[in-house]
């Protein structure tokens, strides 16, 4: 149950930092963005993984395809 009780929170804190009624973006903000649109690719980079009937990556896969990219936004 634990794991969930910090999901909710997590969710919580990244609603407080960020939502549809922002006027300006912060650095923060720019920070907990780029968090959600890392979190959006390793997705769709699992989900490509498991399309090709794998369940292991390298790091150096995971950098170019996923983390890189994202922080280069």
């Amino acid at each position: 149950m634990e794991p969930i009780r910090r999901e909710v929170f997590l969710l919580e804190a990244i609603g407080c930092m960020v939502g549809p009624d922002m006027r300006e973006v912060t650095p923060e903000e720019v920070g907990v963005l780029k968090l959600l649109k890392l979190a959006v690719e390793m997705d769709k980079f699992s989900q490509q993984l498991k399309a090709e009937g794998r369940d292991t990556y390298t790091l150096g896969e995971l950098s170019d395809k996923v983390i890189m990219p994202v922080l280069k936004l």
